[in-house]
């Protein structure tokens, strides 16, 4: 498979050069362990709860809307612990808020684009040209791609689009038509109990402001991108799980991303992301405001950086290499 540019997951990381090369080195003294997909939960059971490996990893992993390690550690215990041989562990959705020990050790990853729900694999095509696809509407239909041809459809429209600084200000959202997918997270602002809006809690509130914009019906991906990248700012609200595909393609696409606060606030810093603790905080003076402080959104080295799959593969690496150091130097 081709690498990618953008970052999408455990997938592509195992595209890098510098991933293939640390987990194929039979000199490591450090292992580098990747799960990828839907696969990692279970596998992941065996590894950190039974404790069944007797090497020092780091581990990366994503694809579950789980949030880490609450629920992934669920079944009633009262208490998380990671083995001492996992030094770190990568993860999407991460929220450490009531296991401040493993500051350090468990680190948040982006969920990043969405190539995985679109590949060529035996689902795919059985989803793509089976007789779902003769029951959607022409505009829905989809056909499966490799990820590098998902990715030269979405940059070759990244490249004909204007500056941000020259698109409608107002706010896109199309969360609502899935407005019953989702569901609340816990914030932590207000204390243990204090919880996000859910996707039919924020469209209630959000139907009536004349800045946001709803998208009329569902659009195939393609059409949905097209759509979007009129606007400035876009709506992207957790669904199932806290971190949400769409804010990575928005961002791609040189969108201004407004999202409510969650423990994943941190991910988001260095990058055009408002983060906004109320909803009526979408008022025509902050967008201006807003507009002003990320013009440089779609144009910005250091912040587009951020979204690329060699700048998650470096992070990663990194941390590796120090405990790879490490160990050598104590041995």
């Amino acid at each position: 498979m081709i690498e990618t540019k953008l970052y999408w997951g455990p997938r592509g990381l195992l595209l890098h050069p510098g991933f293939k090369n640390a987990m194929r080195d039979p000199q490591r003294k450090v292992d580098l362990i990747v799960f990828k997909g839907d696969e990692w939960a279970e596998a992941l059971d065996f590894l950190l709860k039974k404790k069944t490996y007797d090497r020092p990893f780091v581990l990366v992993s994503a694809g579950s809307d789980l949030t880490v390690p609450e629920e992934f550690f669920a079944e009633g215990k009262s208490n998380v612990s990671l083995p001492d041989d996992c030094l770190a562990w990568f993860s999407t959705n991460v929220d450490l808020y009531k296991y401040p020990e493993l500051t350090g050790r468990i680190k948040r990853l982006p969920i990043g684009v969405d190539y995985d729900g679109k590949t060529i694999t035996t689902h795919a095509f059985v989803e793509g040209f089976g007789w779902r696809t003769l029951l959607k509407p022409s505009a829905l239909v989809e056909f499966p791609q490799y990820p590098h041809l998902q990715e030269k459809q979405l940059l070759s429209l990244v490249s004909s689009l204007p500056d941000t600084y020259d698109r409608k200000l107002q706010v896109y959202a199309d969360f609502w038509v899935n407005k019953g997918y989702g569901r609340s997270f816990p914030n932590h602002k207000n204390g243990d109990s204090s919880r996000t809006l859910n996707r039919k809690e924020v469209y209630e509130i959000i139907k009536h402001n004349p800045l946001v914009v709803l998208s009329s019906y569902r659009l195939n991906r393609l059409e949905a991108w097209r759509a979007k990248s009129q606007y400035m700012f876009e709506l992207s609200i957790p669904g199932n799980g806290m971190d949400c595909f769409r804010t990575y393609e928005a961002l791609t696409l040189g969108i201004i991303v407004i999202t409510i606060s969650t423990v994943l606030d941190p991910l988001f810093e260095g990058l055009p992301v408002v983060i906004v603790n109320s909803l009526d905080e979408i008022t025509l003076e902050n967008l201006i405001k807003w507009k002003d402080k990320f013009k440089g959104a779609f144009r910005s080295g250091e912040w587009r950086e951020k979204l690329t799959n060699r700048y998650w593969a470096e992070q990663i690496l990194a941390e590796w290499r120090r405990f790879s150091d490490a160990l050598g130097e104590r041995r």
